[in-house]
């Protein structure tokens, strides 16, 4: 086809479009709903036509409540798990402690006058074994400190987490309640600046759910990715670093 017919034909079907727009008011109605649907309610769009607005935002709040609410219980589930890894790892961590404490008196009482083999949980220890030992428990002893913080940080993280999401919960609530009243108040009254400016607060309400609901509820495996502390520089000579504890 010819370049300038195809430019007319557009033109034409433009001016058809405009002229459907304009004179067929149920077209109208059905493309502003797209419209808003697309790029939101305007001002001007919830002051004409306010008692949509409200049916609208309505569905939305309770939507909104629905995923809040999912949101509150998977939490509350990945937090368990959080602090049950933390529980373990404390008592790993203390008993780590407590081993290589218990190691390194047995070390003192055999390089005074009590010779080897010394014996600690159980185990027979000659001098080489147990300095090899007491590598391996100061190893997983600072493993099990340094995952103790991560924890404490994910649980700390997915506290306040759970305080923000409760205080949506709240608000979203009460706007529902206002509009509720409001959608019946409308229907017969006209829109009046007190409730023009609550439609504006619900707008902002929103926008401001959709942020929050917007950053998910992450896994502890995740939190503890983003939480993680830098790993601990590996001592330049294991065996010395467990001498130097033992106290030789």
């Amino acid at each position: 086809m010819n370049p300038a017919k195809i430019v007319i034909a557009l033109v034409v079907l433009a001016c058809l479009g405009v002229a459907a727009y304009t004179f067929s008011p149920g077209l109208r109605a059905k493309m502003d709903d797209v419209v808003d649907k697309v790029v939101g309610w305007t001002d001007e769009a919830r002051r004409d036509d306010p008692v949509g607005y409200v049916e609208y935002a309505l569905e939305k709040l309770a939507a909104d409540l629905g995923r809040f609410r999912d949101a509150r219980s998977s939490l509350a589930e990945t937090k368990q798990g959080a602090q049950d890894k933390l529980a373990e790892n404390e008592q790993l961590n203390a008993a780590a402690i407590e081993l290589s404490g218990a190691f390194r008196e047995q070390y003192g009482l055999a390089e005074g006058s009590q010779g080897y083999p010394v014996t600690v949980a159980g185990e027979a220890y000659d001098h080489d074994q147990l300095v090899s030992q007491v590598q391996l428990v100061l190893a997983q002893r600072d493993t099990y400190a340094s995952a103790v913080v991560d924890l404490e940080a994910a649980v700390a993280t997915m506290d306040e987490t759970a305080n923000h999401i409760e205080s949506r919960i709240i608000e979203t609530q009460k706007n529902i309640t206002l509009l509720e009243t409001k959608l019946e108040v409308l229907k017969i009254e006209k829109l009046t600046a007190e409730t023009e400016q609550l439609l504006t607060n619900v707008e902002a309400l929103l926008h401001e759910n959709e942020d929050v609901l917007s950053d998910p509820v992450r896994t502890v495996e995740e939190l503890l990715n983003a939480l993680q502390s830098p790993e601990a520089e590996p001592a330049p000579d294991a065996r010395a670093a467990a001498l130097e504890f033992l106290g030789t």
